[in-house]
């Protein structure tokens, strides 16, 4: 018999070939390359499903956590009697998260939203720090959650009692993560990372409930080299309060004009929100 490769309903005694033993071994490189190929293929599509699915998530989580925000009027707008932040900017909005407290509800969504991104973002995290006084609750409530030690840093060390910045115990190398209810610029927050660096700790990152996204925070972080994630942002609380009328498209555009240079005040001379 000719050696080759036949058809399965040929005969072992046919001498028809559908191909020679040198196309054959083509041909089996050829099918082991393309089957290569297309595992390759679908272990890159399963990557991207799996951060489109992880995406989608975020996405939706960060719409939750904004609309119980706009739930509980933790926005307010007061572009005649403008809000001075501690870091001197001024805003005609100010988002309250510490009306979430008063929600049992919202409290605990907020606090699995928190679990989740610390799971996620920053495996071994070991102390749970809440900046004074806003981050403090939240810190408890994760870290009593999570089973994790507390402690929470203020913006400066008493000045009476033993003196100390830090409240809790926090041992050298100890991985922490920095809970704070907002960011507008990060200074605050940024204090309490350095005085837990200082302190001997290893500081994973920042989460928050909500950030501004203002430039200069942006900055300051990436300065410091500090990871920030938050459960929602400015962009995705604005855009839900236009879908739902709290927020018309004149006083989004207002808002938009102050988020590009909160210190212009160019925003103030568009008219009242």
């Amino acid at each position: 018999m000719t050696p080759g490769i036949r058809l399965a309903e040929d005969g072992a005694d046919d001498q028809k070939r559908v191909a020679t033993p040198s196309k054959a071994r083509e041909l089996a490189v050829i099918i082991s390359l393309s089957a290569a190929v297309l595992l390759q293929k679908r272990k890159i599509l399963k990557k991207h499903l799996n951060v489109y699915w992880q995406i989608g998530g975020l996405f939706m989580k960060s719409e939750s956590i904004a609309k119980h925000l706009l739930a509980i009027n933790a926005v307010v707008l007061s572009p005649d009697d403008p809000f001075t932040w501690a870091s001197g900017i001024v805003s005609p909005v100010y988002c309250d998260n510490r009306l979430t407290l008063a929600y049992p509800e919202i409290r605990k969504d907020i606090v699995q939203s928190f679990i989740d991104l610390i799971h996620e973002n920053y495996p071994g995290a070991e102390l749970i720090a809440g900046t004074a006084t806003a981050g403090i609750p939240h810190a408890a409530l994760i870290s009593e959650a999570m089973g994790l030690p507390m402690a929470y840093v203020r913006s400066s060390a008493k000045s009476h009692g033993k003196k100390k910045q830090i409240e809790g115990i926090v041992r050298p190398g100890q991985k922490v993560v920095v809970i704070e209810d907002l960011i507008s610029t990060g200074g605050s927050v940024l204090t309490a990372v350095k005085a837990l660096n200082d302190a001997g700790a290893d500081v994973l990152g920042v989460a928050a409930i909500f950030t501004y996204q203002l430039p200069q925070a942006a900055e300051n972080f990436a300065e410091s080299g500090v990871k920030c994630l938050t459960l929602t942002d400015f962009d995705t609380l604005i855009r839900l309060a236009v879908d739902q009328g709290t927020v018309t498209e004149a006083q989004r555009e207002q808002l938009a004009a102050w988020h590009r240079d909160p210190a212009s005040g160019a925003w103030t001379q568009m008219g009242r929100l």
